[in-house]
């Protein structure tokens, strides 16, 4: 993990694409000390995506390949509530650090590449690559000074 984005997501888990693969910089507070820590493993949250297509605007469609291929064209919003629960109880002596959830979103522009056959392979699945560009991030990375940013991943089949 880093103090960036990551340019590679997988579906699954919260699916916030603009901040795969961050670890998430929360403020906690003890008796002890105030002390940030990179808050990556969250153990809950609730999130939500909506992509809308656009593939009329998109016409290309060569007849040879259209049988093999197929191209989505589509905006993107992502939004989800981190619960943060840390298992670092032990260092703080007993006292749990009072964290703050976030709320954290992220919006952008994708296009997904299906192969929808694989020649003489007729029983082989359809297999979907992205690749989602994450213009806009509620809240920047650590050492982003920008929420819109030219930001990309690639990922293996659709988000849902």
């Amino acid at each position: 993990m880093s103090s960036g984005t990551n340019n590679f997501h997988h579906g699954g888990g919260m699916n916030l694409r603009g901040y795969a693969g961050y670890n998430l910089p929360n403020q906690m507070t003890s008796d002890l000390n105030n002390v940030t820590y990179n808050n990556f493993y969250t153990r809950s949250g609730v999130s939500g995506n909506v992509e809308v297509e656009f593939d009329r605007l998109v016409k290309w469609k060569p007849k040879k390949l259209s049988d093999y291929f197929k191209i989505n064209t589509y905006l993107f919003v992502d939004a989800g509530y981190v619960v943060n629960h840390l298992g670092i109880y032990e260092s703080f002596n007993g006292n749990f650090p009072k964290l703050k959830n976030k709320l954290l979103a992220d919006a952008g522009l994708g296009v997904a590449l299906t192969i929808k056959r694989w020649g003489n392979l007729y029983q082989a699945k359809p297999l979907t690559v992205r690749f989602d560009m994450p213009f806009w991030l509620s809240e920047k990375p650590q050492f982003d000074n920008s929420n819109f940013k030219f930001r990309w991943t690639l990922g293996v089949s659709r988000a849902f």
